[in-house]
């Protein structure tokens, strides 16, 4: 016997942002040719699901506020001003801006609990910046922003959920694998250097990602993925190898 699960009641605001949304789907309906099955489609969610947002009966989250907005050509904040604030507090602006794209990182909070048991959070530190080019910013900080993997792809990656943090790249040495403001999954577990593979680390006081691999005479490649720039070498105790990069999200927002 399957036991359903009561929903919580809307906010008065939760409810005022789906009358304004769904205020704005009628207006723009007929000129963008949409109907429910069709954003349904786009949204990849049933056309009940699209009806429950709609209608105030589901609570927007920062994907169906992205999605929507998107579909529709209209900024969240013309209807959830508290939603668009707070994904642009959570993420950097290039990806606050494709929240509702397919990508590998769902956002999360307190008012948005995860789908279910089978993701995990990984700490975010948004405001540290691995260095792909010049300067970075350190800080340990990460003001308990957090991005939820599920755990499968953990897994899979022999990444331990509490070995794993995300940053963001700074910079263009890494284009085009990893533009700037790429978000990378970095485990802290896994430091043994291996052939061409991504780490973050710090060499001479600066937070860097780079594609390293050892030389013959047991120095370090430091290699960019920018054709402009030159490969560096170090001795490995020159550096402090914070982990491997598992995984990396690149989303391109073209205005």
């Amino acid at each position: 016997m399957t036991k359903s699960v009561k929903k919580r009641p809307l906010t008065s605001e939760e409810l005022l942002e789906a009358k304004k949304l769904n205020e704005i789907y009628k207006a723009k309906k007929k000129e963008l040719n949409l109907n429910q099955l069709k954003v349904g489609d786009l949204m990849n969610i049933s056309q009940g699901a699209v009806n429950h947002y709609l209608n105030g009966i589901n609570a927007l989250n920062y994907e169906s506020a992205s999605q929507f907005a998107k579909i529709l050509q209209v900024p969240v904040s013309d209807f959830s001003p508290r939603l668009a604030k707070k994904i642009q507090t959570l993420v950097p602006r290039d990806f606050a801006s494709n929240v509702g794209a397919k990508g590998n990182y769902l956002l999360w909070d307190d008012d948005n609990p995860l789908p279910d048991d089978e993701y995990v959070l990984v700490n975010y530190y948004k405001d540290v910046r691995l260095a792909a080019g010049d300067g970075s910013y350190d800080c340990t900080d990460y003001n308990e922003f957090k991005i939820a993997f599920p755990r499968s792809a953990l897994r899979k990656c022999g990444v331990s959920p509490n070995k794993a943090v995300c940053m963001t790249v700074k910079g263009d040495s890494m284009e085009p694998v990893l533009p700037d403001g790429a978000v990378v999954g970095v485990n802290l577990d896994r430091k043994r250097i291996i052939n061409n593979e991504i780490y973050a680390f710090r060499h001479s006081d600066v937070l860097r990602i780079k594609q390293l691999s050892w030389n013959k005479d047991n120095t370090i490649n430091i290699h960019s993925f920018n054709s402009s720039r030159k490969d560096e070498t170090a001795y490995l105790e020159e550096m402090e190898i914070i982990g491997h990069v598992f995984t990396w999200s690149v989303i391109r927002y073209i205005p």
